[in-house]
């Protein structure tokens, strides 16, 4: 399973591969086909419902988007160690706890 689709299963948007590749090939396969075949470079996770209104009781990010069924935890995020071109993960108010460092070291600066 590749990590664009581990990240979508989680609720997580994935981007990347945007400039990889002739133009003609970006127009067939599109945008996700194009992270698929170049890489993760990002990745954009959101809290689940529940989580979001205990965090945020609906007052000051009324409009913020929250995931529906599964969501991005401590070990979901193994496949991390297996995207080598990934730059960035966006893991605010979702329920990531302290025994993430273990599953994010990559030996590669990532930005959390």
């Amino acid at each position: 399973m590749d990590a664009v689709k581990k990240i979508e299963d989680l609720g997580g948007v994935a981007f990347g591969g945007d400039q990889v590749g002739p133009k003609w090939l970006r127009a067939l396969v599109g945008y996700r086909g194009m992270v698929v075949l170049a890489g993760v470079e990002s990745a954009c996770f959101f809290p689940d419902e529940k989580t979001f209104t205990r965090r945020h009781r609906g007052t000051l990010f009324p409009t913020l988007r929250y995931t529906e069924g599964r969501s991005v935890d401590d070990l979901s995020l193994s496949w991390v160690r297996d995207s080598p071109k990934l730059k960035s993960l966006y893991l605010q108010w979702t329920n990531i706890g302290d025994g993430t460092g273990s599953a994010l070291s990559t030996g590669r600066p990532v930005t959390y």
